[in-house]
């Protein structure tokens, strides 16, 4: 589905150029098919979320990811994400909505969400070759897989900037050691920092050694 924008100023760009006043985003602009994209977001969270906010908030991780999946049946994963590669197509102003309702009803549905498309997915998407987009997008847009991000490290805290993990390339014996005691998911694979091995589940033995690779086919995100 594609969806005609306004050319409108992006954050501050106010204070740079000059924006004519038909160039002003408001509301009242959201076309029909956004506004039919919100109410959908809106309704599953006021059945799937909100009369269950406490067991989210409690840390129920099934809870989080069986109202993952059906976000994924419903498209909500995959709004940003082009057509050919299983998501929706749509524009920023649409998936500007959807997070925006996601967002506001949980804070720890939307740290999922977020985490998920922003940093798991969009990336791929952005940055990602064509092999990769096509091996791994439409699953990550329909919630067959999760995305996640390895942050934390003892001296970094949430600071991405200040990580200090670096990429190597183990000998053939170090990784056998590394990755023996690993379990893997089925659901999950990771970009971002790797922290502490056991901690650190991924989806695929394919993906295992990008972890301690420099090829262009790394979908780690150090």
């Amino acid at each position: 589905m594609k969806i005609d924008e306004k050319n409108i100023t992006r954050g501050g760009e106010f204070v740079i150029k000059e924006t004519k006043s038909e160039n002003v985003f408001t509301p009242e602009d959201f076309s029909e098919e956004q506004l039919m994209m919100k109410q959908a977001v809106k309704d599953f969270i006021e059945k799937e979320v909100i009369p269950h906010r406490e067991r989210f908030e409690n840390k129920d991780y099934q809870l989080t990811e069986n109202v993952m999946k059906k976000a994924g049946d419903l498209g909500f994963l995959g709004v940003a994400v082009p057509e050919e590669y299983g998501g929706m197509g749509m524009g920023f102003v649409s998936t500007m909505l959807v997070c925006e309702t996601i967002s506001g009803a949980c804070g720890s549905l939307s740290t999922a969400f977020g985490a998920h498309t922003g940093i798991g997915t969009m990336p791929i998407v952005l940055y990602g070759n064509e092999e990769q987009n096509k091996k791994f997008v439409p699953k990550l847009a329909s919630g067959e897989v999760f995305g996640s991000y390895c942050l934390t490290e003892p001296t970094a805290g949430s600071d991405a900037n200040s990580g200090k993990t670096k990429a190597v390339l183990p000998t053939f014996n170090e990784l056998t050691a590394i990755l023996k005691p690993l379990p893997l998911l089925d659901n999950m694979f990771s970009t971002g920092t790797l922290v502490s091995l056991k901690n650190t589940c991924l989806v695929e033995d394919e993906c295992i050694p990008s972890f301690f690779s420099s090829s262009p086919n790394v979908i780690c995100l150090l």
